[in-house]
């Protein structure tokens, strides 16, 4: 599978790329969630998953899926975040094929394990 990771931090990206790399799949690693739904929509490059931090400048992660929500993209997405869950839960509740995986010490199990149930 090939993952775009949206992070504004470039070491969590490094480690969510490695995590991802040693399930198996195909990384990359972009800073600016805008910038990232400008390669999406351009499909130059295959993107079969998007996995995204929550909190971020400008374009957070949920506006990143609901932008491609509007355009019709339906990529399995995966938000990361430290908040509580259950608040996220009912601001994505309307959103297809969306995961939330929390920022703590279960992310190496939890990532995986979230992107294997897109994969049926």
């Amino acid at each position: 599978m090939h993952i775009l990771i949206v992070d504004d931090d470039p070491l969590f990206g490094a480690l969510v790329t490695a995590i991802l790399e040693d399930a198996g799949h195909g990384c990359r690693v972009m800073t600016d969630a805008r910038e990232a739904l400008a390669v999406i929509r351009s499909g130059e490059h295959v993107v079969d998953s998007v996995v995204s931090d929550l909190h971020m400048p400008g374009l957070d992660g949920l506006g990143l899926l609901r932008a491609l929500r509007e355009a019709d993209i339906g990529l399995p997405f995966i938000l990361l975040t430290a908040e509580d869950a259950a608040t996220l839960n009912e601001r994505i509740a309307d959103c297809a094929d969306v995961a939330l995986v929390a920022k703590d010490q279960l992310l190496e199990q939890a990532l995986p394990r979230a992107l294997a149930t897109f994969q049926g």
